[in-house]
């Protein structure tokens, strides 16, 4: 009930409830199965833009110009088959102690010391909530195009990000 923007529709558990019965949701699941034998290049994805920045997560400072109203999780749930995750390389200021992390942020790039960017989630708190999402019951054949934006600019920052890749997908 919290996850409305000014100017929007409000989205609700119920409106997602209901698009799960919907001729929409019907079509959507049908236009992902005949693209199956398709090239990557000529498949539909349905997809979000900033996707994790949602009004659904705690609030941050980047979550105040939040993009979506959904969980990564109840935009898989509609279909949503494309997600984008903006990674950044800053200092955390809760829990390590100023140590940096690949961290999930909607804000400026490194050339503006990543403006924006405060006490939003890590990368590795945020990737499994798609795993969890694929590794459920029902969702064997899905494949998700997961697009991260490269704001990191450090050896260490992307060799961070494949660990967290190869360890949780």
């Amino acid at each position: 009930t919290l996850c409305i923007l000014p100017l929007a529709h409000q989205v609700t558990q119920a409106a997602r409830d209901a698009y799960l019965t919907s001729w929409v949701h019907r079509t959507a699941q049908f236009q992902y199965a005949l693209a199956n034998p398709l090239p990557f290049r000529d498949a539909p994805w349905v997809g979000t833009h900033n996707s994790f920045n949602s009004l659904s997560n705690e609030f941050s400072l980047s979550h105040a110009d939040s993009n979506q109203q959904l969980s990564l999780t109840q935009q898989l749930d509609i279909d949503v088959r494309s997600i984008e995750l903006d990674l950044h390389y800053i200092p955390q200021l809760l829990g390590l102690l100023g140590t940096r992390a690949v961290t999930v942020c909607h804000g400026q790039g490194p050339e503006v010391h990543d403006l924006g960017c405060t006490t939003e989630p890590t990368f590795a708190k945020v990737l499994p909530e798609v795993a969890t999402w694929l590794n459920a019951p029902g969702h064997a054949g899905e494949v998700i195009l997961l697009y991260l934006e490269d704001n990191l600019q450090n050896a260490a920052a992307y060799a961070s990000t494949i660990a967290t890749l190869d360890q949780v997908l």
